[in-house]
This record gives structure tokens, sequence and C-alpha cells, in this order.
């Protein structure tokens, strides 16, 4: 449930969005490339300076669940930005806002998943070599589906549709886990 509902759909998203739709994205509207850098820079600066404040707050906490499902609901949202703006700045929210889904949600999943019964069974080597493969899935998928989607529905709304896919698998992982 924690890779098929909060893992691969943040993996997918992530790389879907930062690797293969802002730049393509960005220069179809004429950003220079010097100025695409600097938006992608803004998860490497959330990772540095943001993410090490997160996880001194998630390791304080016992309760695992709420960090994950809030970095979901983060990604989700950001990605529903594109239903009000659009350009630059729309891309730069949702940059920002799935890289602070993953400062709440990186932390938070790993130490989730070995704290599991099935972890325990099957040793946490085991498991986080095979949980890290898995979610690789995600990251392959992510231009792919993203690719896909845009040719079906159009630029934004592809975005949208994701968000709000993101969320509504970031639902059903809240009840079901």
């Amino acid at each position: 449930l924690l890779l098929v509902c909060c893992s691969i759909p943040n993996s997918l998203c992530f790389v879907g969005i930062m690797y293969y739709f802002t730049p393509i994205y960005l220069n179809s509207i004429n950003i220079l490339p010097s100025n695409i850098a600097r938006a992608l820079m803004i998860y490497g600066l959330s990772m540095i300076y943001l993410a090490p404040h997160f996880s001194r707050i998630i390791d304080k906490s016992d309760n695992k669940k709420l960090f994950i499902v809030l970095g979901g609901f983060i990604g989700g949202t950001g990605l529903l930005s594109f239903y009000i703006l659009d350009g630059f700045i729309a891309t730069i929210i949702v940059i920002f806002m799935l890289s602070i889904a993953n400062c709440f949600g990186l932390a938070s999943r790993l130490v989730f998943a070995m704290n599991t019964k099935i972890v325990q069974e099957l040793g946490k080597g085991m498991t986080l070599g095979l949980y890290l493969s898995l979610e690789r899935v995600g990251q392959v998928l992510g231009p792919m589906i993203l690719a896909l989607a845009v040719s079906i529905t159009g630029l934004t709304n592809a975005i949208v549709i994701m968000g709000v896919i993101y969320l509504v698998i970031t639902l059903f992982f809240l009840v079901c886990a």
C-alpha cells in the first residue's frame, strides 16, 4: 500500500514534472535555459535547507503516516495550481510544492516501512533494496505517463488530472493504511 499509493505516485509525479515537463514546458513559453535551471534548483535548495528541519520534526513524531499523507496532499495540491495559474509562476509553485512533499515524504516513508511486520520478517536490508527498486518504477514511468496524458488531454489538463489522482491515491492510503 505504501509503495502503490505513496512512493510510486510521488516518484512518478516528481520525475515526470521535474525532468520531463518543466524543461519542455518552460522552453515552449520562451523561458531562458538559465531560468529553467534556476527553477529546477528549488528542489536542491529545499532538500539542503528545509529537509533537515522537517526530518527532525518527523523523527520526534510517533505518527509517520501523518507526514506521508501530508506530503501526498502537498504534492497533489501543488499540481492543482495549474488549474488556476499557468506559465513560469505555476511551474515554480509545482516544483516548490513537490519539493516540500519530498521533504516530508522521503523521511517518513522509509521509517514507516521499516516498522511494518513484513519488513521485520523479511529483513531490513532485503526490504530496503526491494522497496527502492520498486520505487524506481515510478521514476521510469513518470515521463512516459505524463507524455501520454499530455497527448490525450493537453498540457495543463494533464498536470491537473495527475494532481487529482495523486490526492485520491493519498486519501486511499490514509483510509486503508
